[in-house]
């Protein structure tokens, strides 16, 4: 080690700069001031300057003097506070100055970014069946994450417990199911391509990561989600999503389970045979736990762009039931007196009229309801009301009474009484 002081070096090797442990250490050293002097040269006695920059008040006396020696030994005096000697007569004989020496603890190496495997997995533009790969480093994959990964609009998985397909499509607010390694997913990837997925291995064996056949054409699909949207669910309430492809005769269901109102039927056949395809006719209802259709049915025709998407959407609401068929109800009560209420459904919309007849043929009111949209009025709150009055105004009496109702399509005709 080198120390400068003025105008002479200080060699120490004797410094130990670790403890014990090998650890960096703060040590303090005095140091002994050398002149360059020598017997032949009167620099040793020549002046030795003092501290560089002070005032002349604040010089220490003396201390540009020249130093005395005796003997060939520097005296001491107030400017240069020491005895030394060089070369047995010249190094000062005391410290001059102390020297702390402060551990160099460089900073250390941030860690590498750690390398995790990779995989690519080629997609077929279309539906394909797939298993993730690697297990994500930061967030485990749902059906959400994963179909946006892939650029998917649906994600569909096999419950192994019940046995049925269980979907997750693009427009769901929610995260759909967890992904689980070793498993096969169906997806569909309108635009196929390469995808890579990056992670560790899985505590379980993944199944082979290879994209399934794409689809022939843009007309028909081997795996297919009717998406139903529902509103107006009664709390607590048990409901099933059933689609029939009117065409094939093939029904899916589903147990709605999801308190938001998301429910999706899946149909898929693993060998890849189409299950629906363009220009089919889907029937779709709502049943309740007794079988009743709460919602619907409503028939959908599959477009080539539901294909391309793997998905169709509908939306329902409990309560409205759309008939199957043009109805018309008893009125109720009956007999009556003096108002009375007219039942009816319709299949699709209309303008309707309902025309009161007595025993004669004879008209005696004629309630003209509009156009009216498809559904079921069959409560007193839809059902069309009958004052017990004829077109002017006037009450009719008792008797026998035939109804009718028209519409576009559909006539019919029933018997009412009223009793006084």
């Amino acid at each position: 080690m080198l120390v400068s002081t003025n105008d002479a070096f200080i060699g120490r090797t004797d410094v130990s700069l670790y403890d014990e442990a090998g650890m960096p250490i703060s040590v303090t050293i005095p140091l002994q001031a050398y002149d360059a002097g020598s017997e032949q040269n009167t620099e040793r006695g020549s002046d030795i300057p003092g501290p560089i920059g002070l005032s002349p008040e604040e010089d220490p006396a003396d201390s540009n003097l020249r130093v005395p020696t005796e003997g060939g030994v520097i005296t001491p005096h107030t400017g240069i506070l020491g005895v030394g000697q060089v070369a047995a007569s010249f190094a000062w004989t005391e410290p001059t100055a102390t020297l702390t020496i402060e551990p160099y603890v460089p900073a250390p190496e941030p860690p590498p970014e750690p390398v995790y495997p990779t995989y690519d997995v080629k997609l077929a533009s279309g539906l394909n069946m797939i298993s993730v790969p690697l297990m994500p480093v930061d967030e485990p994959f749902t059906a959400k994450t994963l179909a946006q990964k892939l650029g998917a609009t649906v994600v569909v998985k096999l419950d192994a417990y019940s046995q049925k397909y269980v979907g997750y499509v693009v427009s769901e607010d929610d995260d759909g199911f967890a992904i689980e390694g070793g498993k096969g997913y169906i997806v569909n990837t309108p635009e196929g391509g390469m995808v890579t997925f990056t992670g560790t291995a899985w505590s379980n064996v993944p199944a082979e990561a290879a994209a399934a056949p794409a689809l022939a054409n843009a007309k028909n699909a081997w795996a297919f989600i009717v998406a139903g949207s529902l509103q107006d669910r009664v709390s607590g309430a048990s409901y099933t999503l059933v689609a029939k492809n009117l065409r094939t005769g093939e029904i899916t269901t589903h147990k709605v389970a999801s308190e938001d109102g998301q429910n999706n039927a899946v149909w898929a056949d693993l060998s890849y045979k189409s299950v629906i395809q363009a220009g089919d006719k889907v029937e779709i209802a709502l049943v309740d736990n007794q079988g009743t259709v709460v919602s619907g049915p409503f028939e959908r025709t599959v477009q080539t762009s539901d294909i391309h998407n793997a998905f169709m959407s509908v939306e329902m609401r409990v309560g409205d039931v759309r008939p199957k068929e043009t109805v018309l109800g008893q009125n109720f009560p009956n007999p009556f007196n003096p108002e009375t209420w007219i039942p009816y459904q319709l299949n699709q919309d209309s303008n309707v009229m309902i025309q009161i007849y007595n025993v004669s043929g004879h008209t005696v009111r004629t309630l003209n309801l509009g156009h009216q949209s498809t559904g079921s009025y069959m409560t007193n709150a839809t059902a069309a009301y009958w004052d017990g009055k004829n077109d002017t105004g006037e009450a009719v009496s008792s008797g026998i009474y035939f109804y009718s109702l028209k519409t576009a399509n559909f006539t019919a005709t029933r018997r009412m009484v009223i009793l006084k």
